[in-house]
């Protein structure tokens, strides 16, 4: 088991029984996650899950899978072989996803349609170390920018292309940044941090269509960042923008 260590980036293997996955694969793996924390250890879980908790989480996780191919109601896949990346700031966090997944090992999980996926390797991955205030980093997951109204209590997404992207992408950074973080300057950091889409497009999501109704507007593709190193590193583990939790804002460093 893992007891400590800098290494908070994981890489899950699994093999599916079947080579397809529900378009809405990241509500698989947001209930594949709390069945594994429960498993573990009940009170870590309900320290994230229960209601009187707030619904931000400090990690993200994007699904890999190669050469696929999108179809109305699932999604094609080239091999049976799918990879489950996970990332979060608190150390404490990637213990006990560590330890809970490899609780887990060679287990498998039900999915939509008859489907399972079993879980056959874990690896912890390198990170690279933010070392300097300016980065380029790409999108494994789409990154979503919401304005969130509270009177109708409806969400309006935001596109890398619109006015305010940038503004509203701030405030949630900021409301995360403040609560994960020791920081005694975050106001500061993220008042100062300057994001600047490099090559971005739309992409839409189908997610919890029950509760959502419609798909979720996003973006993809490269953004430098430039900034507090601390605020980088935060930004690199946790994720940026909304949901992150559910399967969005996770980036890799790649200049």
């Amino acid at each position: 088991m893992l007891n400590g260590g800098e290494k908070m980036r994981f890489a899950l293997e699994f093999e599916l029984e079947k080579n397809e996955l529900p378009v809405d694969y990241r509500s698989a793996f947001i209930s594949f996650l709390k069945n594994i924390f429960e498993k573990y250890d009940n009170d870590f879980y309900k320290r994230l899950y229960s209601k009187e908790e707030l619904k931000q989480k400090p990690y993200t996780f994007a699904i890999f899978m190669k050469n696929a191919k999108f179809e109305k109601d699932k999604i094609l896949l080239q091999g049976n072989k799918i990879i489950f990346n996970f990332s979060t700031y608190l150390y404490e966090y990637g213990i006990y996803f560590y330890n809970s997944a490899l609780k887990f090992m060679n287990n498998s999980y039900p999915l939509a349609n008859g489907n399972n996926m079993k879980l056959i390797n874990i690896v912890l991955q390198k990170e690279k170390v933010i070392s300097q205030n300016v980065l380029v980093a790409k999108t494994l997951a789409p990154i979503v920018v919401r304005d969130h109204n509270e009177e109708t209590n409806r969400d309006t997404y935001i596109l890398w292309n619109e006015e305010n992207f940038v503004e509203k992408l701030k405030e949630d950074i900021k409301s995360n940044y403040i609560k994960f973080t020791d920081a005694r300057n975050a106001d500061e950091q993220v008042n100062n941090l300057v994001i600047q889409p490099v090559n971005m497009k739309k992409t839409v999501v189908f997610h919890q269509q029950e509760k959502l109704k419609k798909g979720i507007e996003a973006s993809l593709g490269v953004l430098r960042l430039e900034g507090d190193i601390e605020l980088l590193d935060y930004l690199m583990k946790a994720g940026i923008g909304s949901r992150r939790s559910q399967g969005f804002g996770m980036m890799e460093v790649i200049g």
